[in-house]
């Protein structure tokens, strides 16, 4: 989450949130504008949501799940995930990495986890955003 304030009483931010891949753009809509509503009566903050579709129903989506979780817990800087998505239709992977600000060398991490995915899943490619913690 991101917070910025523009003088007295005048914030925005902004958060990703993860929504399972199921449920139909009016129920997300009716969900995140409830949210919206309640963060603005309630702190004063105009909220912008991202939305991450979440795929925990399928066995193979479990399984790359725990596949980029082991490369992340062999990774210090790497703080954590999200926004795993497999699609079949494009042979596309997707994730995100956050990252603490010791980590000098941003390519070759992307290097490497594209090289590991690779060996993994050799039909498909693997989209990687890279974002820094902000703590």
């Amino acid at each position: 989450m991101m917070l910025h304030n523009y003088g007295p009483d005048a914030w925005s931010g902004s958060v990703n949130v993860e929504m399972d891949h199921s449920k139909t753009v009016g129920e997300i809509y009716r969900i995140l504008h409830r949210l919206q509503l309640d963060i603005m009566h309630n702190y004063h903050v105009t909220m912008v949501f991202g939305v991450y579709a979440v795929d925990n129903d399928h066995e193979e989506v479990r399984v790359l799940r725990q596949q980029i979780s082991s490369f992340v817990k062999s990774h210090e800087h790497v703080k954590s995930y999200h926004a795993v998505f497999l699609c079949h239709e494009t042979k596309e992977i997707y994730t995100d990495f956050i990252v603490d600000y010791q980590l000098q060398d941003w390519d070759g991490l992307h290097r490497e986890f594209t090289e590991y995915m690779k060996g993994l899943y050799p039909e498909y490619q693997t989209e990687l955003t890279i974002e820094t913690e902000y703590v």
